[in-house]
């Protein structure tokens, strides 16, 4: 189980890596397709200020959701008795790659 737990959390991990690199890039083609939109209707950054707050917001929804994921998963709040990640931590990077997955699939990336 210690063995099992292990490579999901790093296998997690890395796929987190992997995702947020994802949105990223998302986020950065949505911006310069809002850019694009802003200067064609001649609305001066309106698109382009939007996107950066709802990409704002959706980082700290992100952040809050997946501590109420954590908070929530069955001991959480036990202090573990071994090294390595609990279940609340695979809960919670499984969390952030779920929506940031959702978010990559908002922006029509």
């Amino acid at each position: 189980e210690d063995h099992a737990e292990m490579l999901a959390h790093h296998y997690l991990t890395a796929l987190d890596l992997e995702t947020l690199t994802a949105l990223q890039q998302a986020e950065r083609r949505a911006g310069a397709a809002a850019r694009d939109f802003d200067e064609r209707a001649k609305r001066g950054n309106t698109g382009y200020a939007a996107l950066a707050q709802s990409s704002r917001a959706f980082a700290l929804y992100q952040g809050a959701q997946c501590d109420y994921v954590h908070a929530m998963t069955p001991g959480s709040n036990v202090r573990p008795k071994k090294a390595g990640p609990t279940a609340a931590d695979i809960a919670r990077i499984a969390c952030r790659i779920d929506l940031a997955r959702r978010r990559i699939d908002e922006l029509g990336n």
